[in-house]
């Protein structure tokens, strides 16, 4: 941290800036709140990927002790950065009050289920990220680029056949299915869906892919260099992971930074594009069958009829689910999904995308959102305005923050609403200390 005054000692405003490259906390900060800072996002993953795992013993009783550890992470950072006022100690007592009375759930359940704890749990979380981001953002990307090279290991076993004990924390097939060595091979119809899209060291690949979406929205909106080797590790996840949704969301990126971004954020996109796609090459090189199965333009279609099929079903229209079946009957050996759609009994209650909980409550979220934008607007320029460098990563986590519910209901998602903290930064903007990181003039 760096300051530069006059004489008087009062600091110039016009020189206030924000160095997304520079640790901001102050060193006089409490331990616990640096404890707090390095344990939660570990705790959010942790006890998310846990608490799915319902074949483990003792499984869920730890998930629901790493989740009180998440809560007791956020309320730390909350009230460390709001040190003296009252409302934030409220809001911090309210969770685990209303926590208690909804029942021993280890994490929120995922999902757009409105409750007193979901709305106050979801804005203690956000409000923690809001609060990350201007402060220690190094942290973050440090601690999600060592995630997705962790998990970069795990998945390029599972993808390659080689370690069927790789697959321990995945919950996303429909059984355990042997994985086979498939390097150079081009048979399409043979592979378990933890080949076809691994989870790595999470439970399923919609989970990884929010993972990965978040990764590269760190890596590339920073406003210059990093971890020389990030790129590299960003967009290996992203390409491994063989995901629709993180593909969609690079373009989305890569556009955005393109048309916006700096000097330095621009190369670093091209130089990101350059890499995806020499990785796409190898993947296809090494991987023929893997990628003919993922990337032809039969599943890419299925992919995105599966969800606007099945949003039209729950609208009343018959003649969708009708249409799914034959597409089910045809591509059944390439996603889970379509052996879903071919048990009757589990019909109504399929869920692919949730943007099913948004229909369901769309007039009372379109007064919000016309309540909303003004405030966030006016924020949004307040940002601006003091910290410029921000914006290139609030408006890419937005992109990010819209387009991953497409994957599965993960509204409820720790993951998800930490990651709705920055994009909603322009929101709690007002109520946040400034970190004033000043340059010398």
């Amino acid at each position: 941290m760096r300051k530069s005054a006059d004489i008087s000692g009062q600091v110039d405003p016009k020189i206030i800036s924000f160095d997304l490259n520079e640790p901001t906390v102050p060193i006089s900060h409490l331990k616990l709140q640096t404890c707090a800072e390095w344990s939660l996002i570990p705790s959010i993953i942790i006890s998310t990927v846990i608490s799915n795992q319902l074949s483990w013993s003792f499984g869920q009783t730890f998930a629901r002790l790493i989740g009180w550890m998440t809560l007791l992470s956020a309320s730390v950072i909350v009230t460390s950065h709001f040190r003296g006022k009252l409302w934030p100690m409220i809001l911090v007592t309210l969770v685990p009050i209303s926590k208690i009375f909804q029942g021993p759930t280890g994490t929120p359940d995922e999902g757009l289920k409105l409750s007193y704890y979901i709305v106050l749990y979801g804005a203690l979380i956000s409000l923690s990220g809001s609060i990350m981001i201007t402060s220690r953002f190094n942290l973050v990307y440090k601690q999600l680029y060592y995630i997705c090279l962790l998990n970069i290991l795990f998945m390029f076993m599972q993808v390659a056949g080689i370690a069927d004990w790789s697959q321990f924390a995945t919950t996303h097939a429909e059984s355990i299915i042997d994985t086979y060595p498939i390097a150079f091979f081009n048979r399409t119809d043979v592979f378990d869906i933890s080949q076809l899209r691994p989870a790595g060291l999470l439970y399923a690949n919609q989970y990884l892919s929010m993972i990965a979406l978040f990764g590269l929205v760190l890596h590339f909106s920073r406003k210059s260099e990093g971890f020389k080797s990030g790129t590299i590790v960003v967009c290996t996840m992203a390409v491994l992971a063989m995901a629709k949704l993180v593909f969609l969301g690079l373009i989305l990126i890569s556009l955005f930074i393109i048309i916006a971004g700096n000097k330095y954020q621009r190369r670093s996109m091209l130089k990101g594009i350059t890499i995806t796609l020499l990785l796409i090459y190898l993947y296809k090189l090494f991987f023929p069958g893997l990628f003919e199965a993922n990337l032809n333009s039969a599943q890419i279609i299925y992919s995105a009829s599966t969800r606007i099929s099945n949003i039209l079903y729950k609208q009343g229209n018959e003649d969708a689910l009708s249409t799914l079946r034959l597409m089910a009957d045809e591509y059944k050996n390439e996603d889970i999904h379509m052996k879903i759609l071919m048990s009757s009994e589990l019909e109504e209650d399929l869920q692919i995308s949730g943007y099913e909980d948004l229909i369901e409550i769309l007039p009372q979220f379109i007064i919000a959102l016309l309540i909303i934008i003004p405030f966030y607007i006016w924020g949004y320029l307040k940002v601006r305005q003091r910290f410029q460098d921000l914006t290139i990563l609030i408006i890419t986590s937005s992109i990010i923050a819209i387009i991953i519910p497409s994957a599965g209901p993960l509204w409820g998602s720790p993951m998800y609403l930490f990651i709705c903290g920055f994009a909603f930064l322009p929101l709690f903007f007002p109520l946040l200390k400034p970190v004033v990181n000043v340059k010398n003039a």
